[in-house]
């Protein structure tokens, strides 16, 4: 019986021999990456890849996005074209400098998350990062219904994405990726001691499961969903964009 790596090794294998690309990097993402998987979480693989040059040279765009689904659907992967992957990193959207931060590594080469931190680190708008995780706290809490129980799950999702913003609201940087590196900011023993629990509850716990939210996390929770709102950043400058266009061009010339 192969291991859930040695699955994901093969399957990224024959998609890149498949296709004809070169995964510069791939790696787990979601409650694994975050650090409360369930029994039955699945495997969520992201990957980088780079196509050959000539692909880049077509008059035509080509596909820059790959999905697929294995083992009725445990083991879910995604990819990105190194163009895309680049250009959204340049705009400081957050999924490039969640995966490069990624603790769980299936594959990388070149020291790409290192050549990646170099250049588009100067590229962060802790803005633009602060809206898109106060958009995700915002949006999973609103499902939330404390009356008829509320999903281990969604509320861990509530409190991670809570934790980001507030970490990039104060420290101005790309959160880190694990809820664990999150928790010492939170100062109520509380709020601490009941996310602590719901983190040892996943591990045992179905996806499916429910429990119930108590009166002080309740009303804690919803007036920190109430100040979260007036958040904010300053706004900073860029560096100029030639930057990740030699980074994009370096890597198309290895892969050639």
């Amino acid at each position: 019986m192969p291991t859930p790596q040695q699955i994901i090794q093969n399957e990224l294998t024959r998609l890149a021999a498949e296709r004809d690309f070169t995964i510069l990097l791939a790696v787990e993402s979601g409650s694994r990456m975050w650090g409360f998987p369930s029994p039955d979480s699945d495997y969520d693989v992201r990957f980088v890849y780079v196509q050959p040059r000539e692909k880049y040279l077509s008059v035509f765009d080509h596909k820059d996005t790959i999905t697929a689904f294995t083992h009725d659907g445990l083991y879910d992967y995604a990819g990105w074209d190194l163009r895309k992957f680049l250009r959204l990193a340049s705009s400081s959207n957050a999924t490039p400098f969640v995966w490069t931060r990624s603790s769980i590594v299936y594959r990388e080469q070149l020291d790409f998350r290192a050549r990646f931190g170099e250049v588009l680190t100067d590229f962060f708008q802790p803005g633009k990062v602060l809206n898109h995780y106060r958009g995700m706290t915002r949006g999973t809490y609103a499902k939330l219904d404390p009356t008829a129980g509320v999903s281990v799950k969604k509320l861990l999702y509530v409190w991670y994405h809570w934790l980001c913003a507030r970490w990039t609201v104060e420290h101005r940087s790309p959160p880190p990726t694990t809820i664990q590196e999150l928790l010492p900011m939170v100062e109520q023993d509380f709020v601490r001691n009941h996310i602590e629990q719901l983190i040892e509850r996943k591990r045992t716990l179905l996806e499916s499961e429910v429990v119930a939210l108590d009166a002080p996390i309740q009303q804690f929770l919803a007036e920190e969903m109430e100040r979260m709102e007036a958040w904010s950043t300053p706004k900073v400058a860029l560096p100029e964009r030639e930057r990740v266009d030699a980074l994009f061009r370096e890597f198309v010339d290895v892969r050639s």
